[in-house]
């Protein structure tokens, strides 16, 4: 009996000792995976933040931490509301968990200041079932941007719609991108009926036939012109001369993007 219980507790050891082992191999193993995920995590230019299915901060990256100026590891437990600069915020944050399919903007507040997130949620699927991940994107400056150019765009078009001459952009296909609202006034024509039509469509066959080399060189080789006169037919049919003139105009890269014209 002493001998079959000392058999028995040999057993029930070594069976401890390889449990203890797996255990110990598969807490390592789990270790490093956690690892090599925070690794990725803080490589990521944006903010990452895996949340749980009341929206608290599981794990954060560094870049999280850094846009709201504290370090990461304090935001774990953090209900990601709190992160909104303000209640009005609210709604829109809301959204990127209804609709996942793409970000949406918000603004946050850190460090002491405010600024224009993009967030992106997806829910991550199988064993981590309830858990989200949320993209952040600092996107203020990109979002100045874009203001800024919706300022000029309108200051433009204020300039235009109160100048006595009627102004018109082409592509560099020779398509109307825009006229102003004088164009009522000289050409009878509402000004978004001109867009995306080509000169030959304001003028007779006749007219454009005589005129259409002149065109084509001004597209093949794109140059300032001042005071070129051409006949164009008014909506009820009226021949109208136009004296204008223009400057090419050029995208980001360098490349001919069509013509800014002013015509009387």
């Amino acid at each position: 009996i002493t001998t079959l219980m000392a058999g028995l507790m040999l057993v029930g050891l070594t069976q401890g000792m390889r449990l203890e082992a797996l255990v110990r191999e598969r807490t390592e193993e789990l270790s490093s995976q956690a690892r090599k995920l925070a690794r990725i995590m803080d490589a990521s230019p944006d903010g990452i933040v895996v949340l749980d299915s009341q929206r608290r901060v599981v794990q954060a990256n560094r870049r999280m931490g850094e846009l709201l100026g504290r370090p990461a590891e304090g935001l774990a437990g953090e209900d990601i509301v709190c992160w909104l600069a303000g209640p009005s915020e609210l709604e829109r944050f809301l959204g990127a968990f209804r609709s996942p399919s793409g970000p949406v903007v918000a603004r946050l507040s850190g460090d002491g200041r405010e600024f224009d997130a993009e967030i992106t949620v997806a829910p991550l699927v199988g064993r981590e079932e309830g858990l989200s991940v949320a993209v952040v994107r600092d996107a203020s400056e990109r979002l100045e941007t874009v203001r800024a150019l919706q300022a000029s765009e309108q200051r433009f078009r204020d300039v235009a719609d109160a100048a006595a001459e009627y102004i018109t952009e082409f592509d560099a296909e020779g398509r109307i991108t825009f006229v102003s609202e004088r164009i009522r006034e000289i050409l009878g024509y509402e000004p978004q009926e001109l867009i995306g039509k080509k000169l030959d469509e304001v003028m007779s066959p006749e007219e454009f036939a005589v005129w259409e080399p002149a065109f084509d060189r001004m597209l093949e080789r794109p140059a300032p012109y001042r005071n070129l006169e051409t006949p164009f037919r008014a909506k009820d049919g009226r021949l109208v001369w136009l004296s204008s003139s223009g400057m090419p105009v050029y995208d980001p890269e360098g490349r001919f993007a069509g013509y800014r014209s002013v015509a009387t």
